[in-house]
């Protein structure tokens, strides 16, 4: 070869090579080389306000409307081939140092630096650029025109990318935001403030993009992707920048389910991995971060559906008492199927939780819900990215030839979720009486709990029902009743296990049978017998006693042994009867009136659920006792059971009480029955200090002090017939203190003749007479004086003058005896 050629060729090489170096230096972003088209400088415009409606960016570019394609057949330009074997990589001790490919060559190279920490943190400060990794690809450029939907001058962005390059800023990944714009090693990014480097973020980007690319950060690496193998852990860097570029220049969508609508890009990236990992691990863990990202977002804020976000939006879920447990429990559906996204329910504090697909199942004790509603709080793998905001980094060049605009973000603290746990821990027991007599109202009853501590005391009211609130659902609590005189309870003390819903306990009452007792009499007093009824034990009853005693009419009031009146006051109804044997005995030992041996005494029983009975008991059947007591023994009575009624009557033996009489016949001085004369009599208990007219009785009714059986007594004054006679008869001849007095007087005559002056009787009846008194009384004419100028005196004048002072005849007969007198 010429001299002079040599020397031509010589220069064309070295041009050759500085182009090379010049392209590399205009490497974009933190993903991919890239240079830049016509146009390529963005109009510099002041700060936008944020748009309140977003739309879908613009595509420019090549045209895919497949949903999600996986890999480089979705570009039609390329055909993925088999990547050739990557170029060994340096020793991890080694300084990092950028290769650049061979000229000419396919293989790309991969250049990393020393294991690079990341930061939790984003510090507000400034670093200088850092690129350890770049990838380089076969040579095949990939172009995508773009336009910022929010950039008032509507200026398309050409950019053909060749490669991919990492961007570190304090060891933490940051990614690009500007695909159009270049960047160097070793410049110096600041956190931005304000200014004109915000134009991408605040101004050309729509709210629904920041919020987009915040997800991306949020789960993308090193927040939630991160890995101790480089090749992993830059596979899911490369993924995260990827999404992060999609959504800006217009091939995903920025709002959910954020559908991709151009592969290009994302099989570029894919294709580029295939040349720099021999292993496979750079591309795997590309497409597992991609892919997780990817479910990551399309999973945020899909928290259980059974939650809230916000503490005070909570929903309260109503438990119930599950009694095969003893626990409250509740079964929580997720229509969201996000329970089972790593939302973690711990158990304590007596709650317990167990997920089951989409359903989770949660248990409380009654001391946990004891105090009110119960919030229960968890935290899965979304992410709080409302509260969290990207950190900007940008040189002091606004004019992005020297470095783009890059973002980092701090892992957000997971979404809180809450809900709140609720149950009714107590019930209300209702008592419910019964009783076949509608006894029902005012009965007391005692409820306990397992250890006998009271909880409650009441009374039921008129419709036999007690309500017995604010009892733990599960506790087993004792009521008791306090049973009623002249009743008893089929179990006055029943146990019972609270449960929730409706608890009822019935108490159902039987009445007991009632006696009432009577002594009766066909003459004699009736007052002051004492009696004693006992029912033996049997059939499950006990043995009792009553005791009584009669009063003037006869009527049998309850006594205490001693034959009080119980508490003063006399009742007449024996109470807590039963069917059952019986005997009975009338205590004629005590001084009762007369103390006349029975004739009969007979039981008889009404009105019980059980079948009534009838027993007179007569003659031999009542039994003398040696003292003088008479007894029965062996009454099986029935009837009484279901509030029956006893009805003892004792019946005295007829006894022949004396009565006296007083007859008085009127004659005129010729001994003729004298008609039409009035006598009155009167009696006196005292002895002569009070007197009292006789009273009308009838013939069957016992003797009484004052009565008189005459007929057509009225007033105590009898006239005399035709046949001159007045009879008193029936009367009464003594009491216990003594005989009675009678006295006889003349109130009215015959007109002619004079009253007698004095009564015609006064005393008692005579017994030695058989109590009967007989008088003869004489009444005599009035004395006439002669006429004037008549006959003279005459001697029978003065004899019936001499017979006007005449004395009365009494003639006292004795007509009949009686059997007994007084003494």
């Amino acid at each position: 070869m010429k001299k002079k050629t040599k020397r031509l060729f010589s220069l064309l090489l070295v041009l050759t090579l500085l182009f090379g170096m010049i392209s590399l230096n205009s490497d974009f972003s933190a993903y991919a080389e890239e240079t830049e088209g016509p146009g390529a400088e963005a109009t510099e415009a002041s700060e936008f306000p944020a748009a309140t409606e977003e739309s879908a960016p613009e595509t420019i570019g090549p045209a895919d409307t497949d949903p999600e394609p996986t890999d480089a057949s979705e570009e039609p330009e390329e055909e993925e081939t088999e990547p050739p074997e990557a170029t060994e990589l340096p020793e991890e001790d080694e300084p990092p140092k950028e290769s650049e490919p061979a000229e000419g060559k396919a293989t790309g190279t991969i250049v990393e630096l020393e294991e690079i920490q990341p930061s939790d943190e984003v510090l507000a400060s400034s670093y200088g650029l850092q690129i350890p990794v770049i990838l380089y690809g076969s040579g095949t450029a990939f172009t995508v025109s773009f336009r910022y939907p929010r950039d008032t001058s509507n200026t398309t962005y050409n950019v053909n990318l060749t490669g991919f390059r990492y961007h570190y800023l304090n060891g933490k990944m940051a990614y690009c935001l500007e695909p159009q714009a270049g960047s160097t090693a070793g410049a110096i990014y600041s956190e931005i403030a304000g200014g004109a480097n915000l134009n991408v973020w605040t101004q050309y980007l729509s709210a629904a993009q920041r919020n987009a690319i915040a997800l991306v950060l949020a789960y993308g690496a090193p927040n939630t992707l991160t890995s101790s193998t480089k090749l992993t852990l830059h596979g899911y860097e490369a993924a995260t920048q990827v999404l992060i570029w999609e959504i800006i220049i217009g091939y995903r969508s920025a709002t959910k389910p954020y559908t991709r609508s151009n592969a290009g890009l994302y099989n570029f990236v894919l294709n580029l991995c295939n040349p720099n990992d021999s292993t496979g691990t750079l591309r795997a863990a590309y497409i597992s971060g991609y892919d997780s990202i990817l479910s990551a977002m399309a999973n945020h804020e899909k928290i259980p559906s059974f939650t809230s976000k916000k503490l005070l939006e909570a929903p309260t879920h109503e438990m119930t008492y599950d009694a095969a447990t003893g626990l409250y429990k509740v079964i929580l559906t997720d229509s969201n199927n996000a329970i089972n996204n790593d939302f973690p329910f711990q158990n304590g504090n007596g709650l317990t939780f167990t997920k089951s697909g989409n359903k989770l199942t949660v248990t409380a004790t009654a001391v946990a819900l004891r105090n009110g509603p119960v919030t229960v709080s968890t935290k899965g793998k979304i992410l709080d990215t409302e509260n969290a905001s990207p950190v900007i980094w940008g040189t002091t060049n606004s004019n992005h030839k020297v470095g783009q605009i890059l973002s980092q973000l701090a892992k957000p603290d997971p979404v809180p979720c809450y809900f709140k746990l609720t149950a009714t821990t107590t019930t209300t027991l209702t008592v419910q009486k019964v009783c076949a007599d509608s006894n029902i109202g005012g009965i007391t009853f005692t409820v306990t709990d397992s250890g006998g501590s009271v909880l409650f005391s009441g009374q039921t009211d008129q419709n036999g029902k007690l309500n017995v609130p604010g009892l733990e659902i599960g506790a087993t609590v004792v009521v008791t009743e306090t049973v009623p005189e002249n009743y008893v309870c089929e179990n006055r003390t029943q146990t019972v296990t609270l449960t929730a819903g409706s608890n009822t306990v019935t108490f159902r009452n039987i009445p007991l049978g009632t006696a009432s007792m009577v002594k009766v009499s066909d003459g004699g007093d009736v007052e002051g017998y004492c009696f004693r009824l006992y029912r033996h034990k049997s059939d499950g009853n006990s043995s009792r006693t009553w005791c009584g005693k009669s009063d003037t009419d006869g009527r049998v009031f309850v006594t205490d042994e001693s034959f009080d009146a119980l508490g003063g006051t006399k009742t007449f109804v024996f109470k807590g009867l039963t069917d059952g044997k019986y005997s009975f005995r009338e205590l004629l030992s005590l001084n009762g009136a007369g103390n006349v041996w029975p004739e009969s005494i007979t039981f008889m029983t009404s009105g019980g659920t059980t079948a009534a009975c009838s027993l007179n008991f007569t003659g031999e059947q009542l039994v003398a006792q040696e003292n003088g007591d008479c007894t029965v023994s062996g009454i099986n009575l029935t009837g009484l059971d279901g509030g029956g009624t006893l009805t003892v009557t004792i019946k005295n033996e007829p006894v022949d009480v004396p009565e006296g009489e007083i007859t008085v016949q009127k004659v005129n001085e010729k001994g003729q029955p004298l008609s039409g004369v009035t006598f009155i009599l009167e009696y006196s208990a005292d002895n002569g200090a009070s007197w009292s007219a006789v009273t009308s009785r009838s013939e069957s009714d016992p003797v009484v002090l004052g009565g008189c059986t005459s007929a057509g007594l009225t007033g105590g004054r009898l006239t005399t017939g035709n046949d001159g006679l007045a009879v008193f008869s029936g009367l009464c001849v003594g009491t216990d203190e003594g005989p009675i007095l009678y006295r006889l007087t003349e109130t009215a005559t015959r007109p002619g003749y004079s009253l007698l002056s004095a009564p015609a009787y006064e005393g008692p009846l005579p017994k030695e007479e058989e109590y009967v008194v007989t008088l003869t009384a004489v009444n005599m004419p009035n004395y006439q004086l002669p006429m004037t100028g008549g006959v003279g005196f005459k001697a029978a004048a003065l004899v019936a003058a001499l017979l006007l002072s005449a004395s009365m005849l009494l003639v006292v007969t004795s007509l009949r005896k009686r059997r007994e007198g007084i003494e």
